[in-house]
């Protein structure tokens, strides 16, 4: 496995020092079995303001490319009913420019009754968060996000289309 970058690797140490117990000691310990353990107690300290947003964001970037490199290169696709689908699935949704969906704190409650999904009902849990997520329109939601301050831009259309050109 390739190494993640210092910059970063010391970043995601410090954040599992604070927020994780006695499980995590540093990046090396998370797996893809272990994510969810990791990742409850992340969701909460941004669930009760004491992770920024931009931070929870920077947060799942580093462990996007965490689990790329622990798949050498290759992040995993895995079908809804694998219980590792649910930690990924989360980092996903904590950041709103690969999921279309804008976490306020609020919405924490629903990703942690994800995270502890029971083993065999992971079927059934993508399907609640599908339909919580489902329920908001994202370009509203961001609007309420650089409205309450978790957003200073918003890309307009025109930069969109030009972007995709």
């Amino acid at each position: 496995m390739a190494d993640l970058d210092p910059i970063e690797e010391q970043f995601i140490n410090g954040i599992i020092e604070k927020f994780s117990g006695q499980e995590f000691t540093n990046i090396n310990d998370v797996n893809l079995e272990n994510l969810r353990e990791l990742l409850i107690p992340i969701f909460e300290g941004y669930q009760h303001g004491k992770i920024a947003h931009v931070t929870f964001v920077y947060i799942a970037d580093a462990l996007e490319n965490y689990i790329f490199l622990l798949g050498d290169g290759i992040y995993p696709e895995l079908a809804s009913s694998d219980p590792q689908f649910v930690g990924i699935e989360a980092i996903e949704y904590m950041n709103h420019m690969s999921s279309d969906f804008f976490m306020f704190p609020e919405d924490v409650p629903h990703f942690i009754d994800f995270l502890k999904t029971p083993l065999g009902k992971e079927i059934e849990a993508h399907r609640k968060i599908k339909n919580y997520v489902s329920q908001f329109d994202y370009t509203k939601r961001l609007e309420e996000a650089h409205e309450r301050g978790y957003i200073h831009y918003i890309q307009s259309e025109d930069e969109k289309t030009a972007e995709d050109k």
